[in-house]
């Protein structure tokens, strides 16, 4: 039995400060598409809403929207719609899930730029994960564990290097570092990311799995500039391959590659001795991941929850009647509350 750890949007802010919450990723990914919307060389109707002008679809809750709600309500066609209405919003997911990608990856980049070194507890977190073979889920589409990997220059206890690419289970990346073959998986920790990264690229018309490959690493600890410009320079015709954040995400979960991922967060879960929750509050719109837990958790497996807000605990206890450890949760800022966690962590088996 191993340990597990869900990470959730709070996990990389107590990191850096520049990476968003699902609400300012919301707010950002709005701002970018309203000031596309303004430059569009046209007259903008009466009840344009920045985004629309013929069909506007912002409610007047923002800058304050349950940002993956609303999403959702623009990907998934509703009954009360006429079909034209439902494809507009459609297309309107389409443009604002595209900027998702685009905004964290900037956000990586503000926070790991310049900054010679990652945090001293995110480095000895992940040497406790190594060391112990942890099976890490993340719902975050940021590279910020894989660049702290590279940048630790990491070894499993046989002395063999880890590397981001041989982090299992990953798709394998087309260029030219992997002509001789894919990278063999190391026997290290096993990061799983269930809604797909900023590193995966796929055809977004066929929605193969098999065309996901990685493109590496556009930013790394310590260097001001991104190593490359763009992921598309390296997969020609591809896309970023990840899950926008809705509740359903039904669409891509019949991804065989996705549904991979989860049937292995599933199998860690189930086996699990201690899940270690840090920053995700387990939201009551999050049907899927409720689903994940309520069938996987063992009555007798420990759920810690290491969150700055208290308040996410009654989320928790609603979901299940076995343990639950608040020790790290609330009265501390996210940072100092995740690095006295580490330090917990790594002190005791």
């Amino acid at each position: 039995m191993t340990d597990v750890f869900i990470l959730g949007a709070g996990f990389s802010i107590a990191v850096a400060s520049p990476m968003p919450s699902a609400m300012e990723l919301g707010r950002r990914v709005i701002d970018q598409q309203k000031s596309i919307h303004a430059a569009a060389p046209r007259v903008h109707s009466s009840v344009c809403d920045g985004l629309s002008c013929d069909d506007p679809v912002l409610p007047p809750q923002f800058p304050n929207l349950d940002f993956e709600h609303w999403l959702s309500k623009l990907a998934e066609p509703q009954p009360y719609l006429f079909v034209p209405q439902n494809l507009q919003r459609r297309a309107m997911f389409e443009k604002l899930s595209g900027l998702v990608a685009m905004q964290i990856d900037g956000a990586v980049h503000s926070a790991i730029s310049g900054q010679p070194n990652p945090p001293p507890w995110l480095v000895n977190l992940i040497s406790a994960w190594n060391q112990r073979r942890a099976t890490v889920v993340s719902f975050n589409y940021d590279t910020i564990i894989e660049a702290t990997v590279d940048h630790m220059r990491l070894r499993t206890v046989a002395g063999d290097p880890v590397h981001h690419q041989n982090l299992a289970p990953m798709p394998f990346p087309m260029w030219a570092a992997t002509y001789d073959g894919p990278p063999s998986h190391a026997d290290s920790l096993t990061l799983i990311k269930l809604h797909g990264s900023t590193n995966w690229y796929w055809d977004d018309v066929s929605r193969s799995a098999d065309s996901v490959v990685q493109v590496g690493l556009r930013s790394r600890w310590g260097e001001q500039s991104p190593v490359f410009v763009s992921g598309r320079d390296r997969a020609h015709g591809k896309v970023p391959f990840i899950a926008p954040p809705t509740s359903g995400k039904s669409e891509y979960s019949s991804n065989s590659l996705l549904r991979d991922l989860w049937r292995r967060a599933y199998e860690a879960l189930v086996g699990a001795r201690r899940v270690f929750v840090i920053g995700y509050s387990l939201p009551v719109t999050d049907q899927l991941v409720r689903s994940l837990l309520e069938d996987s958790l063992a009555p007798e497996t420990e759920l810690w929850v290491i969150n700055p807000d208290l308040g996410v605990v009654q989320n928790f206890e609603a979901l299940r009647s076995g343990k639950i450890v608040t020790t790290h949760c609330g009265g501390s800022p996210g940072t100092r509350l995740a690095a006295e966690f580490v330090d917990h962590y790594v002190s005791t088996p």
